[in-house]
């Protein structure tokens, strides 16, 4: 009777220390989604990229996590001078959303996000300046964005992908005005800014 009692308090033991360590590791993943959801949130999209992995390896289900990381991704992608792997890039995001959207997530972000990608992952763009400006947005170094955006407007004046992107930086009121009224008029424009909170966070059109 004794001996089984003993066995007994040592399998409540066991049970208590793994309860522990499961509170213990629940608290910590918790605590870092936070932080890692605050970089997404903030448009540190590179930065958030790599703490999104792993929270997407420790809880594969959640669906915010994986919208966020296949937003990261499409910023990488904008980051890389190897098309190949930004394709890549581009199709695991795809996948990426696709599962969360299976998961429940309807939010905006994600069906737009769907849109615009195309199925392979493939974009192309009206000028290296374009893809330059792109980089330099995913990268936060905005000033360089500009510089480069700029320099696609000066080609093409009428290219409103690029005045989106500058957004409210250094687009003037004049052509901010002409802008929306043109995006009014042409419903089938790509969305290529999504704002979400500040800074602007961009997405990726399918032809810029």
């Amino acid at each position: 009777m004794r001996r089984m009692f003993r066995k007994s308090i040592v399998v409540l033991m066991f049970l208590g220390v793994l309860a522990s360590l499961y509170a213990q590791t629940s608290e910590s993943h918790k605590s870092k989604r936070q932080e890692t959801m605050k970089l997404f949130q903030d448009g540190k999209h590179l930065e958030a990229l790599p703490l999104l992995e792993d929270l997407a390896k420790e809880d594969p289900k959640d669906h915010e996590v994986l919208l966020a990381l296949a937003t990261c991704l499409v910023s990488h992608a904008g980051t890389l001078q190897d098309e190949d792997a930004a394709t890549k890039e581009r199709l695991r995001a795809r996948e990426l959303l696709t599962k969360a959207k299976a998961l429940g997530n309807t939010s905006a972000l994600l069906e737009n996000l769907l849109q615009t990608i195309p199925v392979d992952g493939v974009v192309q763009y009206s000028s290296t300046a374009m893809r330059d400006g792109e980089a330099a947005f995913a990268r936060q170094d905005y000033a360089e964005a500009i510089k480069h955006y700029s320099r696609v407007l000066e080609l093409d004046p009428k290219n409103y992908s690029a005045a989106l992107f500058i957004g409210d930086r250094s687009a003037t009121a004049t052509s901010r005005k002409r802008i929306s009224r043109r995006l009014r008029k042409d419903t089938s424009a790509p969305l290529t800014s999504i704002r979400i909170g500040k800074p602007p966070i961009a997405t990726t059109p399918t032809c810029l």
